[in-house]
């Protein structure tokens, strides 16, 4: 994980913590290349990339599931190791002890970040480490500004995730139907967790949890390979970087290169292989480039949504999914936003596209 060329920014008010330049910034800098602290791939491309490093397989390939749970895949042995090491023993130890339920990608996603913390919290953790759970923390959460309807769901897929940890998952028991994520899209009081499935519970409480899928929800990215959303992944450093429509920075993922994975894997059959990526990265990573030349002292910012999309529909987005109402240079000037959005009227009519950092802003 590292930062250049930025220093992080304590405000009080609608700000918060932000990045501003130190130095004056050249395009094509990378000013943050960092890990996600946990992520999942998309159920729809679950046969299709590794859980751990995120490569599709080899050619003429198939991933190979993990034998008890029966969920993740990879594409070697040795990113099937590192995955259970980093967390996926527990993580499989669950998801055998609540079938045939499985839990959905929300309950999981949250459930790797808890696994993590607690993992952590056992072995003892470096000042690095403590450091990143402590950033994890600090995120902004904006539970009290959320709709009831929407603390429901929320609360919902938080008491799921309390039981899922404790190696009980209930089968649903709504009338609605289940929407395109895996979640209820009828609550009501038929939700309530049957009483017996609270005995004994352990772990961390209901509160936290529910807090920390908040967090989530407002500072994950969307993993993109350029075309396609292929799940998503929570990177700290990242998440602190504030929105403008008009950004001077953008977000792009550094997928591991399949001959650098099979090179390291050799050489660790040989003994000499390691976690470094010397040959490329053998994990996913998120980079922050500055897009034009950025003065010292400049606020850092990145979009976090599609820019290709009206002013109108830009600020009701960062409105609605990120609880703040949008005064950018872009969207504040009148004749600068009309201009923009004829502007793109233009381009969208010869180009069909997605352009933006796309945070979820939603339950991933």
């Amino acid at each position: 994980m590292t930062t250049r060329g930025i220093e992080l920014i304590s405000e009080d008010g609608a700000k918060g913590k932000f990045y501003r330049a130190t130095k004056d910034i050249q395009p094509g800098t990378v000013l943050i290349r960092e890990e996600a602290v946990t992520s999942i791939v998309d159920p729809k491309f679950a046969a299709q990339i590794c859980s751990l490093c995120w490569s599709p397989p080899e050619e003429k390939a198939t991933l190979k599931r993990c034998s008890r749970c029966q969920y993740c895949r990879y594409c070697s042995t040795e990113c099937q190791k590192k995955h259970w090491v980093k967390g996926h023993k527990e993580e499989c130890n669950l998801m055998h002890a609540v079938k045939p339920q499985v839990p959905t990608r929300s309950i999981l996603y949250l459930a790797r970040l808890l696994q993590k913390m607690q993992l952590l919290e056992k072995t003892g953790s470096s000042l690095e480490e403590n450091a990143l759970l402590q950033s994890v923390l600090d995120l902004c959460d904006h539970k009290d500004d959320m709709s009831t309807d929407e603390k429901l769901s929320y609360g919902y897929v938080s008491r799921m995730t309390h039981l899922f940890l404790n190696g009980k998952l209930p089968a649903p028991s709504v009338e609605g139907e289940i929407d395109e994520m895996g979640e209820p899209s009828d609550l009501d009081e038929t939700l309530e967790v049957p009483p017996e499935t609270l005995d004994d519970l352990k772990g961390p409480g209901p509160s936290l949890i529910f807090s920390l899928l908040h967090k989530l929800s407002i500072n994950s990215f969307n993993i993109s390979d350029g075309e396609v959303v292929q799940g998503v992944g929570l990177f700290v450093k990242s998440a602190r970087i504030n929105h403008d429509c008009d950004p001077n920075c953008a977000v792009s993922f550094i997928f591991p290169d399949p001959s650098s994975r099979r090179a390291n894997n050799l050489a660790i059959l040989r003994g000499s292989g390691d976690s470094s990526g010397s040959n490329g990265p053998l994990e996913l990573f998120v980079e922050v480039k500055a897009l034009r030349p950025i003065k010292e002292g400049e606020v850092i910012s990145i979009s976090y949504v599609d820019r290709l999309l009206p002013s109108t529909q830009r600020r009701l987005i960062l409105s609605q999914s990120f609880f703040f109402h949008c005064d950018c240079s872009l969207c504040s000037d009148p004749i600068k936003s009309s201009s923009y959005d004829l502007l793109l009227t233009g381009y969208k009519s010869r180009e069909q596209g997605v352009a933006g950092d796309s945070k979820t802003g939603r339950l991933p």
